[in-house]
């Protein structure tokens, strides 16, 4: 188990490393599997919105904190992913 978070870690890394390199704005998303089923968000904000922390067992703060240095949350009633889109460079006419 630690050596599947450490290769995911070094993989999420590298690829804003990437992202960075290309001096492109990151655009994050936020995806919820929750009850089998998957919702996409664009910020935890709204991510909490529509699912309280009453539904979720976890709040907007508890989330933000998390993932400060994280890129997974899980608990017994969700699993929480948050990571950059990949996106085309634009060209410019």
């Amino acid at each position: 188990y630690f050596l599947f978070i450490s290769i995911k870690i070094l993989i999420f890394d590298r690829l804003n490393h990437f992202i960075m390199e290309k001096k492109k704005q990151i655009r994050m998303v936020c995806h919820l599997d929750y009850q089998g089923l998957h919702y996409y968000f664009g910020n935890l904000k709204v991510l909490t919105d529509h699912f309280p922390k009453e539904v979720l067992g976890v709040g907007y703060k508890t989330l933000a904190n998390h993932f400060v240095n994280h890129s997974d949350f899980v608990n017994e009633v969700c699993t929480i992913r948050k990571a950059p889109i990949i996106t085309s460079e634009r060209k410019s006419e």
